[in-house]
């Protein structure tokens, strides 16, 4: 019989042989007997080994496909271990020889390629350290004010160049900056720099009282070069107070045209003595309208020298385009002419509506005479530059609209 018999106590981790032996003898004895008869228990144990016999042959009956594909597999795959055996061999051996070309000189090299990196490192900051202390030897001999204004503001120019070198290169390589002569050194210039610009707004705001023209043109250029290297805002603060002032002067030298002394103003009056007083009066106007053109001439002066210096290239092709691209600039996109007499024919056209409500006895003189008025102030304003030679422009179509009250009045 199949399974017959119960075979869990020898898979047991306890299994003891005596003890199963005892348990198998007094199995087949009753316990009244008296002697043991061990044949009969080797007969149930002979039973029970040909029953083990009999399910290890249906076993191997029922499972022989199985098992003759594990052994066919087993075969294989040991055929395939050792093909990957040969190749990991292969591999090993390349390994090894990749290993005692790149990895053992690289790591020979190693210490020696940080050194190198160390070296090159060291070598570029004594470079540029050379580079700024030769720069600053430069710049010493640069910074010394001397006397004569064109060989200063020349030496201030190339010195401000020097300083914003300088400034560059301690940006690109910071490590220059931990050396203590470095950091005394930049200390020193930042007094040379406020000496530089101090030297340099002053002498731009000299220039609202100088009547000095191309004579110094170079000056003037290297001047607002040199302050727009050091400071860009302070040169426009500059430049706009140069223009306001030159722009005021202007205007309070047309208001004196009018202001008469007493005597002619009552020779004015008097139609007995009025040619007397009317020939001081055209003489004060052309006076007057001279001295605006002398104004006119120094900002025209101004904007022929910004539009000639291109400090600020690559970015405006020159300064007066600088100044004319500002958006908080007072030129608002004019040039420095057009500003000038724009602004001037504001403050006059304000006089004239005045001096028509105030004095319309002292504009009847110009008036009687309106040719005369065009021609002086077409001259006057044409002489403050030789680019304006005709009524036609716009500085004067500008003025003469701000003088459009002295037109004869049509009855």
């Amino acid at each position: 019989m199949q399974f017959q018999y119960d075979f869990s106590d020898y898979k047991g981790r306890d299994f003891d042989p005596k003890k199963q032996a005892k348990q198998v003898l007094a199995s087949v004895h009753a316990a009244t007997d008296t002697a043991e008869d061990k044949a009969v228990a080797k007969k149930r144990l002979g039973y029970a080994l040909k029953e083990i016999d009999n399910q290890i042959r249906v076993f191997i009956g029922s499972n022989e496909q199985k098992l003759a594909e594990s052994v066919e597999s087993f075969f294989q795959n040991q055929s395939n271990l050792t093909e990957v055996r040969e190749k990991m061999k292969q591999l090993t051996d390349i390994y090894e020889r990749m290993r005692s070309l790149i990895t053992v000189p690289y790591n020979s090299a190693s210490p020696l390629h940080d050194s190198i990196v160390n070296l090159h490192s060291t070598y570029i900051s004594l470079y540029w350290i050379h580079r700024f202390f030769d720069l600053q030897k430069q710049l010493v001999a640069l910074a010394d004010s001397v006397p004569n204004e064109f060989e200063r503001f020349e030496n201030y120019f190339r010195a401000a160049t020097l300083l914003q070198e300088m400034d560059q290169l301690l940006a690109r390589y910071p490590l220059i900056k931990r050396q203590s002569s470095v950091q005394s050194f930049s200390k020193s210039n930042i007094g040379i720099h406020s000496r530089m610009l101090k030297e340099t707004s002053s002498f731009l705001l000299a220039q609202e009282e100088s009547d000095v023209l191309a004579a110094n043109s170079s000056t003037f250029s290297n001047a607002c070069s040199t302050l727009f290297l050091l400071d860009k805002y302070l040169l426009e603060r500059n430049m706009s107070q140069l223009l306001s002032s030159k722009i005021q002067k202007a205007s309070a030298c047309f208001e004196s045209i009018f202001q008469l002394s007493p005597t002619t103003r009552r020779l004015l009056y008097s139609s007995a003595d009025s040619t007397a007083a009317n020939s001081t009066i055209w003489s004060k106007f052309e006076d007057g309208w001279y001295q605006i053109s002398q104004f006119g001439s120094q900002c025209v002066f101004w904007e022929k020298t910004l539009r000639q210096t291109t400090i600020c290239q690559p970015h405006y092709s020159n300064l007066l385009d600088y100044f004319q691209a500002q958006p908080n600039f007072i030129l608002d996109g004019a040039t420095i002419s057009m500003f000038y007499f724009k602004e001037l024919a504001i403050s006059i056209s304000t006089k004239m509506q005045n001096l028509d409500r105030r004095d319309p006895t002292l504009l009847l003189v110009f008036r009687n005479d309106y040719q005369r008025v065009s021609h002086i102030v077409e001259q006057a304003i044409a002489k403050s530059s030789s680019e304006i030679v005709t009524k036609d422009t716009r500085e004067c179509s500008i003025v003469m609209n701000s003088l459009k009250v002295l037109f004869p009045k049509i009855p």
